[in-house]
């Protein structure tokens, strides 16, 4: 077994938040923009569909589609950080905290 794997399984990327850092792992090779944004929901406890998120220096906000793979935008160990404003993070402390919907709801304002 050659110990330097040619293709990741999973594509690890580091989530700065208000309570810290963690770490999410997702399918290297369907890791869609998605799936990105559900696993930084349930790190952070809020909605997928309120979520920004920056990436590189000088950070830019990520703007992918929801199937977009994410390949090509962050890069494994990558460190992205979680953007939030306050007037949402109030509304979501009240709020009780429910999953996101299965159904794909497409973002308004295209």
């Amino acid at each position: 077994g050659d110990s330097r794997r040619q293709m990741a399984q999973f594509l690890t990327v580091r989530l700065r938040h208000p309570r810290g850092t963690s770490t999410i792992q997702l399918p290297s090779s369907h890791a869609t923009f998605d799936l990105l944004l559900e696993a930084v929901a349930e790190q952070v406890g809020g909605c997928a569909a309120g979520i920004r998120l920056s990436t590189g220096y000088p950070p830019k906000v990520l703007r992918l589609g929801p199937s977009d793979l994410i390949a090509g935008h962050i890069n494994d160990m990558d460190t992205v950080t979680y953007l939030y404003d306050a007037g949402m993070a109030q509304a979501a402390s009240q709020a009780p905290f429910q999953p996101a919907p299965k159904q794909k709801r497409l973002p308004e304002g295209r």
